[in-house]
């Protein structure tokens, strides 16, 4: 019996030894990434209340965040703060929750959404273990679409102009795309030095030698002028870019 005794509390010992021993943790993970919305959620999950926190978060630019933390919170383009400044909880224990919702923009930072520089803390100060799920990988994307006509009026004849705008998760080193129901005048890209037209096909054609791209982002990355002045039906036929992934 006295065997049996001791043996049984040498296992309750060294149960309450593992238990205890075990750290308390915090985990962010990226989740629901609406790529067409730019946003995404970071679900979060704590085996202890935190009191206060910071991260950052690189590939894209910050521009709003929506959550429902009580306490100072603040954030830039690339890190969020977040702090108890009564003593009262933060953000309290729980398992994959939504912590904040990100609206972000693309900025040429990289191709992958990533969190990282965690640092999660308790009431006393003291800092949790944390740990960082895999990073989003953003898909390689470009979409082009029209911007306004502006009316040009000489004494002799009627022009106009319009922008073409463009939206892109990787760098562009050229293009080409044909601009179908005008006439071509005069064709402008901010981005590159070689930049050819024809007035016959509509067909706009650039590249650059030195190295020159449109940056991951978004804008104007052609401006056309063209003529007559009845109502047009103007379409971008087989538009083709040139890009380089690392």
């Amino acid at each position: 019996m006295k065997k049996m005794i001791t043996q049984l509390l040498i296992f309750i010992l060294g149960t309450l030894s593992i238990i205890f021993s075990q750290d308390d943790s915090v985990s962010l993970t990226i989740d629901n990434v609406d790529e067409d919305n730019k946003t995404f959620d970071v679900l979060y999950s704590s085996s202890a209340d935190v009191y206060g926190f910071q991260f950052d978060i690189s590939g894209i630019g910050i521009t709003d965040i929506d959550h429902d933390i009580e306490g100072m919170f603040n954030y830039d383009n690339d890190s969020v703060l977040g702090l108890s400044i009564t003593g009262e909880i933060l953000v309290p224990a729980a398992s994959d929750v939504v912590l904040m919702t990100i609206y972000y923009e693309l900025d040429g930072s990289g191709s992958d959404i990533c969190l990282s520089n965690l640092v999660f803390g308790l009431w006393d100060g003291s800092e949790l273990s944390v740990s960082a799920g895999e990073c989003y990988s953003i898909l390689s994307n470009i979409t082009i679409s029209f911007g306004d006509v502006t009316i040009n009026d000489s004494t002799n004849t009627t022009t106009r102009s319009l922008d073409i705008n463009y939206e892109s998760t990787v760098d562009i080193n050229g293009f080409q795309l044909t601009l179908e129901g005008v006439d071509l005048i005069d064709v402008e890209s901010n981005f590159f030095d070689q930049l050819n037209f024809s007035n016959n096909t509509g067909t706009i054609i650039a590249f650059s030698f030195s190295d020159e791209i449109i940056p991951v982002g978004e804008g104007t990355f052609l401006s056309v002028e063209f003529g007559g002045e009845s109502e047009v039906d103007l379409c971008i036929l087989d538009p083709a870019f040139t890009t380089q992934i690392d």
